[in-house]
């Protein structure tokens, strides 16, 4: 599984137990164009590794809450587990065209609503 290793992860009690401000990142929807989203945040780890001199620094380790709406759900899921950008983004190019194609959305409804009506001609 991408992400971390377990003794890599973020300690969840340690984090909250933390005083001081909180550090929110809020991913925006938009399909196949969280591509750009990523590109930006790819840049912001970039930045972090740098700074931190640690080339597992991760968007996790910065973070303190992450969410999104849409792909920017998505993308925040693969922050959390502690993927890195590069992680996100190749998921993104294998996985993109099946998950935002109108097409197969079109025909599984299509499929569902078939499923139905042919279950209620069954039950009649």
């Amino acid at each position: 599984m991408p992400g971390r290793d377990s003794e890599r992860r973020v300690d969840l009690a340690k984090r909250l137990a933390r005083k001081g401000p909180r550090k929110l990142l809020a991913i925006d929807g938009g399909g196949i164009r969280g591509v750009l989203s990523l590109q930006i945040l790819g840049r912001i780890e970039e930045i972090l590794v740098k700074e931190s001199k640690r080339p597992d620094y991760r968007l996790a380790d910065y973070f303190d809450y992450v969410a999104g709406t849409s792909t920017g759900g998505i993308i925040a899921a693969g922050i959390a587990l502690g993927m890195s950008v590069a992680e996100i983004l190749d998921f993104y190019v294998r996985n993109g065209a099946a998950m935002f194609d109108k097409a197969s959305i079109t025909q599984r409804l299509r499929g569902c609503a078939t499923n139905t009506t042919a279950s209620r001609s069954r039950n009649s």
